[in-house]
């Protein structure tokens, strides 16, 4: 079973999908962050899982190492992706 970059956890014998951990705070709100898109507070949408990479990403880019990324807020996509 391939599930894209969630963890699976064992919780009360079912299968739950955790979410990665937040990367970091910002104006004490927990955040991940996206090289092509910033930070954002959702908590699925990173460097890793983006949907819509720019063209140069930087997979491996992450809150506290940005790698010459994007460094605004993620602004919210119209069609529900992030």
């Amino acid at each position: 079973m391939k599930i894209s970059n969630k963890i699976l956890t064992e919780d009360n014998n079912q299968k739950r999908l955790k979410p990665p951990p937040f990367q970091g705070k910002v104006n004490g709100e927990n955040v991940t962050y996206c090289w092509s898109h910033g930070i954002t507070k959702n908590p699925w949408h990173n460097s890793k899982t983006c949907k819509r990479r720019k063209e140069g990403r930087q997979n491996d880019a992450t809150f506290n190492n940005r790698m010459v990324g994007n460094n605004e807020r993620c602004k919210a996509h119209n069609n529900n992706s992030s």
